[in-house]
């Protein structure tokens, strides 16, 4: 019996919200793990165990994806694109405000941007730009 067969056995017993519940509480319990050992102070075995937890995540979607249960349907794809435009929203809008309040308090001799806010003003620029490579490829793509 080949390896997919018993895959698709094993994964027929439930339904497939079962799957996706258990796909996003592993994902999300792997942030949870790392902020909860940074704030005990251990982050360095935080990170791990999130980059652990998250692996784990990563071959299970990949084996559910595989299989022929259906996780993903119309909703959970409308609800993904709602949740990933308030996200970006948030930091997109929140970022703007507070990167441009930085350089002008900047400019104005008030305040002096440390490497560190400099170097996550650089990250959230790449990120917008990513946004906007991505946004302009997927609108002319046809």
């Amino acid at each position: 019996m080949m390896v997919t067969e018993r895959i698709d056995r094993l994964m027929q017993r439930y339904r497939g919200e079962s799957y996706g519940r258990l796909l996003v509480g592993i994902y999300l319990s792997a942030a949870v793990v790392w902020m909860a050992a940074t704030a005990l102070g251990y982050p360095r075995e935080g990170f791990l165990a999130f980059v652990a937890i998250f692996v784990l995540g990563l071959v299970a979607d990949f084996v559910v994806r595989r299989s022929s249960v259906t996780v993903y349907d119309e909703r959970y794809y409308e609800l993904e694109k709602r949740a990933s435009s308030t996200a970006f929203n948030i930091f997109g809008g929140g970022g703007f405000i507070v990167f441009i309040t930085l350089i002008a308090a900047e400019f104005a001799g008030v305040y002096e941007m440390g490497e560190r806010v400099e170097t996550l003003f650089l990250a959230w620029a790449a990120f917008v730009l990513t946004w906007g490579v991505a946004y302009t490829y997927h609108k002319y793509r046809a």
